[in-house]
């Protein structure tokens, strides 16, 4: 009888050990991926079409964050790599451009700008604004207004929210304008309109960051694939290479580095 119960525990133990091997090998083999909802979504499509790439060599999770949680994550190490908007000041972590998309206005259809083709920044002075909060993303939000204050724009904001739907309901409702990259302005909706800014450097650049000094192969290989993989899609996607004409027919393509 001892044997046999003995033969019984063996059995267990040898398989308590595989599967605590198994279970060490998954974890270590998933890359967490996060992303701000804020960024050119075409990004998550991107990821999902090359995933299947490093089956069965790890698993990508994606996970929406905001950009400071993104940080938070990337710093603690239960995040391997975020995509977020540029800038992002910490010395700790690395950050490779991937994408600078124009800005443009959308204003109520019957806003006294809406009969104009393209706007410069200092047209928009002392009209209402609907504008993100700066603890959304201090970092953005100041080089975004340094660049209002250099093209002598000030903006009047009259409402914060935090999401882009948020703005174009209120957009529409005439509560004020709003100024949101172009891949985020749907071609026809109900009572808004949009217009392209002349000001070359009001874009929203949309960048990869991983913590610095984090050599992992498994991170490496996906960062390396994903920046080829934006490269090869940029014209299926409607992507502009930077440098090129900045006329174009459709102004909510996007402007690569």
């Amino acid at each position: 009888m001892f044997v046999k119960e003995a033969a019984k525990a063996l059995s267990h133990s040898e398989r308590a050990v595989h599967l605590a091997k198994t279970s060490s090998r998954s974890k270590n083999e998933t890359v967490s991926i996060g992303y701000s909802p804020h960024i050119n979504l075409q990004l998550l499509s991107i990821i999902r079409s090359i995933s299947s790439s490093y089956q069965p060599k790890f698993r990508l999770e994606i996970v929406s964050s905001q950009t400071q949680d993104q940080v938070k994550a990337l710093m603690e190490g239960t995040m391997q790599a975020g995509l977020l908007t540029l800038p992002m000041r910490n010395e700790a972590l690395v950050a490779k451009s991937l994408l600078r998309e124009p800005l443009a206005v959308v204003l109520p259809e019957k806003h006294p700008l809406a009969a104009k083709h393209d706007l410069s920044a200092g047209e928009l002075n002392g009209f209402p604004v609907i504008s993100i909060p700066r603890e959304l993303n201090p970092s953005f939000y100041d080089h975004l207004h340094r660049l209002f204050n250099k093209l002598g724009y000030r903006p009047n904001v009259v409402q914060e929210v935090t999401t882009g739907t948020e703005a174009m309901y209120m957009v529409a409702e005439g509560v004020g304008l709003a100024i949101m990259k172009l891949s985020t302005v749907p071609p026809e909706r109900s009572g808004i309109v949009y217009r392209r800014l002349r000001d070359a450097s009001l874009t929203e650049e949309t960048g990869i960051a991983y913590r610095r000094g984090n050599h992992s192969p498994r991170l490496q290989d996906f960062v390396s694939m994903f920046s080829r993989a934006v490269q090869r899609l940029k014209d299926d996607a409607g992507l502009v290479p930077i440098g090129a004409s900045q006329s174009y027919s459709d102004p909510r393509q996007l402007r690569l580095f």
